[in-house]
């Protein structure tokens, strides 16, 4: 990782998203019908991973997709949940684009809270800056001409998953007007949610008034008037692991032991 702390690479990654950090404000009617930032086909499809887990498999690495239909980005600020005891985000590693592009600033933390009532039970914060510092090397590519890897996903998956036929839903999460924004090559144009997706490919509301939020970008985070405002260009696809029934002989008894009883997720 850069040595450059945290919180400059942070001050930096800020300068270049131009959405407001409004949090608890309630748009009027003007703002919300001023939104007219929707695009009629997204520029960027934003992808969280689908993944059917095997026999025995207690951890896999799998990447969160960049889609950019020809447009380049400069860096991009994500942060992605899971909400189930049985799969926990245990570490969030560069992806294709920033690796193979060079881009100079990556920094992946930890956001759980411990003792939080409300809140994803593993929550990871991504920000990623083709250039940090002003005469820093140049990165020698904005994004590639084909679907790749943003970041990289290591996930950790509980034994007890394996008694079981269920499905967990990974998704990116919104507390802030800052949370999953891409940043254009100029930096000073920032791209959020046009529409956002679930698991099963059911469209959310994405124009939700709220935080936090896991149906994009709320409303009163976009000025239509101010200049450079944010752009919603960006399709997001939650993801989602599957655990198929898979019981080992010498484990029937004990699931037969366990009818009627299911630990919540």
């Amino acid at each position: 990782m850069h040595p450059l702390p945290y919180r400059l690479a942070l001050l930096a990654a800020l300068a270049f998203l131009t959405v407001p950090n409004v949090v608890d404000a309630q748009p009027s009617e003007a703002d919300s019908a001023a939104d007219t930032t929707v695009a009629v086909e997204p520029r960027f499809v934003l992808r969280l991973p689908h993944v059917t887990v095997e026999p025995g498999q207690m951890t896999d690495t799998v990447a969160v997709t960049l889609a950019t239909h020809g447009a380049e980005i400069a860096g991009f600020d994500l942060k992605i949940g899971c909400d189930s005891r049985l799969v926990t985000i245990a570490d969030v590693l560069r992806g294709a684009i920033p690796d193979s592009c060079r881009w100079e600033y990556f920094a992946a933390r930890d956001v759980f809270q411990v003792g939080a009532e409300t809140g994803p039970l593993s929550l990871w914060k991504v920000i990623a800056l083709a250039r940090s510092t002003p005469g820093g090397e140049k990165p020698t590519c904005f994004g590639l001409d084909r679907e790749a890897g943003l970041v990289e996903l290591v996930l950790n998956f509980n034994p007890k998953a394996y008694l079981e036929d269920t499905t967990v839903s990974l998704f990116f999460y919104w507390e802030d007007c800052r949370d999953n924004v891409l940043s254009d090559k100029s930096g000073s144009q920032g791209m959020i949610s046009n529409r956002v997706f679930d698991y099963y490919g059911a469209l959310t509301d994405s124009l939700a008034d709220a935080f936090p939020s896991r149906t994009g970008t709320p409303r009163q985070c976009v000025d239509p008037a101010r200049r450079n405002h944010a752009r919603r260009l960006v399709d997001f696809h939650n993801g989602g692991i599957s655990f198929p029934i898979m019981l080992a002989p010498d484990t029937i008894g004990a699931a037969e032991d366990r009818s009627g009883v299911t630990d919540s997720l």
